[in-house]
């Protein structure tokens, strides 16, 4: 377990860098050594905020801290597709190699070709080779890290069928294959097998909401439920998959809260990072 999704659960108008740091140190002592913070949309008045949260990230001395910008949460036309192209590559990319650190790694996006309103302006697939030209780009800009891109895990054998170009690391979002073990642990060796080092799971839950006996049998106690949690993380670890990303928190940037946690049997949703860790509950801070 090395990683974590950081700063869902900030506005502008809550964030408090006192009480990120506190957290961030938190997240650092149990174990997570790479931290991806929050992506907001490329002209949304969160991008000073979480830019705060990379750099006194990269402070505290993680690993690998990534973070990036999105296009849009809803539909893409090409003129806000070009748009988010341009400030990628004058502004984000330029930002990225002022920080003059290489464990930072820049996104330059995440489920892009889920957002584009796929016409023949912007198909999924110029979606694809657009973000491998827009890669290449950033890397002639950001030459101190690496550049990376994530996308939604039902779209690996597009990525694998084009390549990923000059991307050094590509993340894979895991939600609706959480089913049962047997079709998880397929999902997984298969990102494993078909992208090696460069593959990684960027995000996992279950916030598609499977049948309760499909995913832990029949029984319903709270140890039933951390079993099949741990069954999942020694899956990926002997699958040898390089990161895996829990998130610390929900609730803004549009994610209902705890939506992206594990589901209990009783329908609940709790979040689950600490649950493999020596931290027994959330902790409050």
């Amino acid at each position: 377990m090395n990683g974590i999704n950081y700063g869902h659960h900030w506005t502008v108008a809550t964030y408090n860098s006192g009480v990120a740091t506190s957290e961030m140190t938190l997240i650092k002592s149990v174990g997570f050594d790479n931290i991806r913070i929050a992506y907001p949309p490329f002209d949304n008045a969160s991008i000073d905020m979480c830019k705060d949260m990379v750099t006194r990230a990269l402070s505290l001395g993680f690993k690998n801290v990534i973070w990036g910008v999105v296009s849009s949460g809803s539909t893409v036309n090409l003129a806000r597709w070009t748009s988010f192209k341009t400030y990628v590559v004058n502004s984000l990319a330029p930002w990225a190699q002022s920080i003059n650190n290489p464990a930072f790694t820049l996104s330059i996006g995440n489920e892009e070709e889920l957002h584009v309103d796929d016409t023949e302006e912007v198909s999924e697939e110029q979606c694809r080779l657009d973000l491998l030209t827009l890669a290449a780009s950033v890397k002639s800009i950001y030459t101190i890290g690496k550049v990376d891109y994530t996308t939604d895990g039902s779209r690996r054998d597009s990525w694998y069928s084009q390549g990923t170009g000059s991307l050094d690391k590509i993340g894979f979002n895991i939600y609706y294959e959480w089913s049962p073990v047997i079709t998880f642990r397929s999902s997984i060796k298969e990102i494993k097998d078909s992208f090696g080092a460069k593959g990684y799971i960027s995000e996992w839950g279950t916030s598609q909401g499977f049948d309760d006996a499909k995913l832990y049998g029949q029984a319903s106690a709270e140890q039933r439920w951390a079993s099949n949690l741990l069954q999942r993380k020694t899956i990926i670890e002997d699958i040898g998959m390089d990161n895996f990303y829990f998130t610390f928190a929900d609730g803004s940037f549009g994610v209902t809260p705890n939506k992206w946690a594990l589901r209990k049997t009783d329908g609940s949703y709790r979040a689950s990072w600490y649950k493999l860790t020596s931290q027994r509950r959330m902790p409050t801070l």
